[in-house]
């Protein structure tokens, strides 16, 4: 499925959905990348289990799954997907003893494997999807290759932050910038500087010093399953 050279693809996710308080986590990490990303628990209930996923895989540009656990469910997704000449993604969490590493059937697929969701280095999920799926769009390309210095690949982060923000409201604030910038350290010029980049690739509206900014422009591509 070609995208238009603007839009951001909608993934589908395979994942365990229990215990909640961890897919809830996962959820909310995921909410800070700009990528649509759809949910089978999040369609419409009537539909069989089955015919949910296989909607989400073909109505998608492509699919992430996570066998950390190896989640029978999961597993059969990603045959389902394969079965469909889909193209996806494994990801995975290492843990202790014989789940330590992903089943041998599917270790040799392209993944991405974690320790922890969400934060600023390569262990995390939203570091390796930002770095291996996020940049290569055309946006994101664009502003990682205008950024420079010791803070580049934080900045980037941020930026994509801000752009993931835009999912679900065109309206920054400055107490959301605060909330996307905790724990980045950066200084003022240089979120400012994420900013003004963002600005110049019309991808923010609004004063880079007023309390709020809007998005310039709607990046993703909305599916239904």
């Amino acid at each position: 499925m070609s995208l238009a050279p603007f839009k951001h693809p909608s993934v589908f996710v395979g994942c365990p959905y229990t215990p909640a308080e961890r897919f809830e986590k996962l959820r909310a990490a995921l909410d800070r990348v700009p990528i649509e990303f759809i949910f089978a628990d999040s369609s419409i209930k009537t539909q069989h289990v089955v015919e949910r996923v296989r909607r989400g895989i073909t109505r998608t540009d492509y699919s992430l799954f996570d066998i950390t656990g190896w989640n029978a469910n999961v597993t059969l997704e990603v045959g389902l997907a394969e079965g469909l000449n889909k193209a996806y993604y494994i990801l995975f969490r290492p843990g202790r003893g014989k789940k330590g590493e992903p089943p041998a059937d599917l270790k040799g697929l392209q993944r991405f494997e974690y320790r922890k969701l969400d934060g600023l280095d390569s262990h995390s999920l939203t570091y390796l999807i930002n770095e291996h799926l996020v940049r290569k769009l055309t946006h994101p390309r664009n502003i990682y290759d205008a950024l420079s210095g010791a803070d580049r690949d934080k900045m980037f982060i941020v930026a994509m932050r801000i752009l993931a923000h835009f999912k679900k409201t065109k309206i920054l604030r400055r107490e959301d910038l605060k909330g996307i910038t905790r724990g980045t350290y950066l200084r003022k010029n240089s979120v400012d500087e994420i900013l003004r980049l963002l600005k110049n690739h019309s991808l923010l509206k609004g004063r880079i010093d007023g309390p709020k900014l809007q998005a310039g422009r709607d990046l993703y591509r909305h599916v239904k399953i």
